[in-house]
């Protein structure tokens, strides 16, 4: 995971985490529509034109806000994410970085920085964001222009404790102060009066000649900073604290260990705070308040272009924006307000009947009118994947042997025998179904009824695809590969001892299964070649799909936690930027070319 400043954000970069459901013959009522479906959205794209259908307008978590007015804001975030609001809706920018930006300063609307992880320097002309040498490895945590030619940005060594202070001169970026502890934050009144924080109390001053220690009083950890005036500056901590300077020294105005400050914006003698402890405050009258409280996502940005027009920003893409008549949430989720909520399959019969399922307990449905989310009365269930034969014979399997039918008009749970979680499922046909799980489970439905198949492997079995009743391929864990004949399953050395999680295939000798370390291996009738993908020593590969061997598409998680789109389009697997900060699990596609994927609270489309 990419190291961030103690407080500057707090991103929820989730491993989906499998949980406990109700047993194989568990009741299952009629599902219903969630009277609270969320109103559509537009969608926020990826370069690569992965646009995000759940949650809206976009996923990424983002760090920063800055703007030039209420129809001129930017944000900044996960994966690289750069959205402009432009009155009526956030759009993506590219960024072409898929570093975490920490921070942006808009100084005109043609001229703004945005700054992030492994010395990512960006400037905006007006037409494009484009990169700048910042001459540093340093993670970079702020940035402040008082003109064209005159900007600064501060950072750590993500290695170490030191801090640096970058100016800019007009031309180039250049180290012009450097601290023993981290700075995460930077604000100025003019170009001759600069604050910079950080940790163990650090404030350091520019007075347009020296940069000189200023005592703050406290050794906690100061994460943001902000300015009415030269005389009128607050300060937050991860702490808790509200420093406040009145143009001799700095005292705390507000002491709560709850509050985890991390950002400041203010305009005449208001001010707003947000913090990672899920609130906004407002400064009204000298006294601070509580206004609205965002629980269980944490805020990492507050900006506004005047006291009608203020927006705060946070995890997972959550957005609020504060009108003259209050504050109402400008983002919207069928994962609800459970931030470890996570998708692990889908499939569909048409663009207007596509499934996702995952936990807890979510089963969703994607129609003419969008997604919406069914209800199920055991809403803690794991579900694994989903797969069906039609619109009206759609199947789901999870944890403790949970199996489910949907027939066209409400889901039923069907008795597996099994209370082994089960992970997968494919068939050739409505009485020719496969599924798959825990310490070897297969399972078979003939039509009638899901009985135990006998076979000699014993771990955990994770995927399961064929081309015909007597030709099916099982992967699973330590490399573990297994193939029905019609008769018997047998099992096939695959030259891998990484854990395999998906496989798909186009006929009997061409069959693809992907997996952990990038694994990716192709059988092509008589062996298996090593198609794996370098650079991802911690991260897996968990599904497959595709239209044919020169069209497929895996998703996965990177070293990072970060979601992981790859592409094969005839010669070599390609990774796409999907502005995915989290582990994605399943793909599916159809003829047309169109493609979803999900995960941990992300839920992707690409339209071809």
């Amino acid at each position: 995971m990419q190291d961030h400043p103690i407080g500057v954000l707090s991103a929820l970069l989730i491993v989906c985490a499998a949980a406990a459901c109700s047993s194989g013959s568990a009741e299952v009522p009629d599902a219903g529509v969630d009277s609270n479906t969320p109103p559509a959205q537009p969608a926020v794209c990826s370069q690569d034109a992965w646009c995000w259908e759940d949650p809206l307008p976009q996923g990424s978590t983002l760090a920063s806000l800055s703007g030039n007015a209420a129809d001129d804001v930017w944000a900044v975030g996960a994966e690289g994410t750069i959205l402009h609001w432009d009155g009526e809706h956030w759009l993506g920018s590219p960024s072409g970085t898929e570093n975490f930006l920490l921070d942006i300063w808009s100084l005109a609307t043609d001229d703004a920085w945005a700054v992030g992880a492994q010395g990512t320097i960006l400037h905006w002309d007006g037409t494009v964001w484009s990169p700048v040498d910042s001459t540093t490895a340093y993670t970079l945590t702020g940035v402040w222009a008082a003109s064209a030619d005159r900007a600064w940005a501060t950072g750590f060594d993500p290695l170490g404790n030191s801090g640096t202070v970058l100016g800019w001169q007009g031309d180039s970026w250049s180290e012009v102060d450097s601290t023993a502890t981290r700075l995460a934050a930077i604000w100025g009144a003019s170009d001759e009066d600069v604050w910079a924080v950080g940790i163990a109390g650090t404030i350091r001053h520019w007075d347009g000649s020296t940069w000189s220690d200023i005592d703050s009083g406290t050794e906690h950890a100061l994460t943001s900073i902000w300015g009415l005036s030269p005389e009128n500056l607050w300060v937050g901590s991860f702490e808790g604290d509200i420093l406040h300077w009145d143009g001799a020294r700095w005292e705390v105005q507000l002491s709560d260990p709850s509050l985890m400050l991390s950002d400041f914006w203010g305009a005449g003698q208001e001010a707003w705070a947000c913090s990672q402890s899920s609130r906004i405050l407002h400064l009204l009258d000298e006294s601070w308040s509580q206004e609205v409280d965002t629980s269980p996502l944490s805020l990492h940005a507050i900006w506004g272009s005047d006291l009608d027009a203020i927006w705060a920003v946070g995890d997972l893409g959550l957005a609020y924006f504060r009108s003259g008549t209050g504050w109402s949430r400008q983002w919207v989720t069928l994962f609800g307000d459970e931030p470890y909520a996570c998708l692990y399959g889908v499939w569909g019969s048409a663009e207007d009947d596509v499934w996702a399922v995952g936990e807890p307990g979510l089963i969703l449905h994607r129609d003419r009118e969008g997604w919406s989310r069914l209800s199920l009365e055991d809403d803690a269930c794991s579900l694994q994947s989903v797969w069906g034969t039609a619109s009206e014979d759609v199947w789901a399997v999870g944890y403790n042997g949970l199996v489910l039918h949907w027939d066209g008009d409400a889901w039923s749970a069907v008795d597996s025998g099994t209370y082994e979680g089960l992970t997968d499922l494919w068939g050739s046909a409505v009485d020719d179904i496969w599924m798959v799980g825990g310490n070897g489970t297969i399972l078979h439905w003939d039509g009638s009824a899901v009985s135990t198949v006998e076979n000699e492997h014993s771990d955990f079995l994770t995927g399961v695809w064929g081309c015909s009743e007597s030709d099916v391929w099982v992967v699973g864990m330590d490399g573990a590969v297994l193939h029905w004949d019609g008769f018997s399953w047998q099992p096939v050395p695959s030259s891998t001892t990484n854990h395999l999680f998906g496989v798909w295939g186009t006929g009997p000798e061409s069959v693809w299964m992907v997996g952990m370390l990038g694994t990716i291996l192709h059988w092509d009738g008589s062996g298996f070649a090593d198609h794996s993908v370098s650079g991802m020593d911690q991260g897996g590969l968990f599904g497959v799909w595709g239209l044919s061997d020169d069209d497929i598409w895996v998703v996965g998680r990177g070293d990072d936690e970060e979601g992981v789109i790859l592409h094969r389009d005839g010669a070599r697997f390609v990774r796409e930027i999907g502005n995915t900060p989290r582990q994605l699990n399943g793909v599916w596609g159809m003829e047309s070319g169109d493609v979803w994927t999900v995960g941990s609270i992300s839920l992707l489309h690409r339209r071809r």
